[in-house]
């Protein structure tokens, strides 16, 4: 289910992460590379139309219906910074599958999947956030900070769904950027722990949003790693009259943060 749009976003991610890794660090600067393993599961239904035509679909849910409930994920994340601003980039590769024998009639791109027969489902929600903030409130003695910034998250809805009866093998794929505002405030409990509550929201109108929230606990284990343990909610909310989704990703994670 490859796309134009997403090998050019993989280029432009690609480059901004070379660019971010070859920043020249001033006294106070820093570059941070993040993996996290995300168990998620996912929740939610959509609304996918042929040629966007009225009647050619009707809401599905995705893990009801198709069967598609979430796999655990790594993902990445470069943030770099100097004195009191931080870029960073994520990369998101949520890609899931499932199978499901269907207990209704479903209308999907245009095809009918009658009940009673086995579908398999594909899902690509690759995502890519883009992100600079600033730290308005910094304590010097305590890792007390709070930032706010803006970003851009792209991101991508791809299906593929097979009928096993019906011989039905439909495909939708189709990608958005939505320009975004975020938010981190970390609090020192003292001994190198520290609590993470972060947030963002991407939109393009009110039909159109991304939510990101997540709460973690952090452990300095040296100077140069930090391991956090949390949780995190991803939603997508769209609605462009003939299509709609409305889903969300959300479990526990496990993060660690080197800093040189």
């Amino acid at each position: 289910m490859r796309s134009i749009g997403s090998v050019a976003a993989r280029r432009v991610a690609s480059a901004a992460l070379l660019a971010l890794a070859g920043c020249q660090m001033g006294r106070d600067g820093f570059a941070s590379p993040v993996a996290a393993y995300w168990r998620l599961g996912l929740k939610g239904d959509v609304v996918v139309t042929a040629a966007s035509q009225p009647g050619t679909g009707t809401k599905v849910d995705l893990d009801d219906d198709l069967g598609v409930d979430g796999e655990d994920k790594w993902t990445g994340r470069l943030d770099v910074g100097a004195g009191k601003h931080r870029f960073g980039l994520e990369y998101l590769p949520l890609r899931m599958s499932g199978s499901n024998t269907l207990g209704k009639d479903i209308v999907y791109h245009g095809s009918t999947y009658r009940a009673g027969e086995r579908v398999f489902t594909d899902l690509d929600l690759t995502t890519y956030a883009l992100r600079w903030d600033y730290a308005v409130s910094q304590q010097k003695r305590t890792a007390d900070v709070m930032r706010l910034g803006l970003g851009a998250w792209w991101w991508k809805y791809g299906s593929q769904v097979k009928g096993s009866v019906s011989g039905n093998d439909e495909r939708r794929t189709f990608s958005h950027l939505y320009p975004g505002v975020n938010g981190q405030w970390v609090l020192d409990l003292s001994k190198g722990v520290t609590l993470d509550l972060s947030g963002a929201l991407a939109a393009t109108s009110a039909d159109r949003t991304i939510w990101d929230v997540s709460a973690g606990i952090s452990y300095m284990t040296s100077d140069a790693l930090r391991a956090t343990i949390g949780y995190r909610i991803l939603t997508w909310d769209y609605d462009e009259s003939t299509n709609d989704g409305d889903f969300a990703l959300t479990g526990p994670f496990a993060a660690f943060t080197l800093r040189f």
